[in-house]
């Protein structure tokens, strides 16, 4: 303490050494921000070009289907049919086919857990 009142300038040059290696480590720290904004706006715009592929060809195959004759698939119809048909095994008018009928002990591992007999 008693060096810094005698020698001011060597404190205030001291202060400024300070202050400099701060602006010099928030200078590092905003061109990593810049490199990294640039890289996150780089990635954007090609997930957003793929976005955009992906979406024409999801367009253009349910164009093509509706063309062939395909009918629209519902949840739980396999592709191709129409109709429900009676399981053998629980009796019901279902989309399943008869092998995977929750019924069976072979698909116990499949039930949901609010699955009732």
């Amino acid at each position: 303490m008693e060096e810094t009142a005698a020698n001011p300038l060597r404190a205030l040059e001291g202060y400024f050494d300070n202050f400099s290696a701060v602006a010099t480590n928030e200078k590092a720290v905003l061109e990593k921000i810049v490199e990294s904004n640039a890289t996150l706006t780089a990635t954007t715009e090609k997930l957003t070009t793929m976005v955009t592929k992906l979406t024409e060809d999801i367009l253009r195959l349910q164009k093509d289907n509706k063309a062939a004759g395909a009918g629209g698939v519902t949840r739980g119809s396999r592709v191709g049919e129409k109709d429900k048909d009676k399981c053998p095994h629980c009796q019901r008018e279902v989309w399943h086919i008869p092998e995977d009928c929750f019924e069976l002990e072979t698909n116990a591992n499949l039930r949901p857990s609010s699955w009732k007999s």
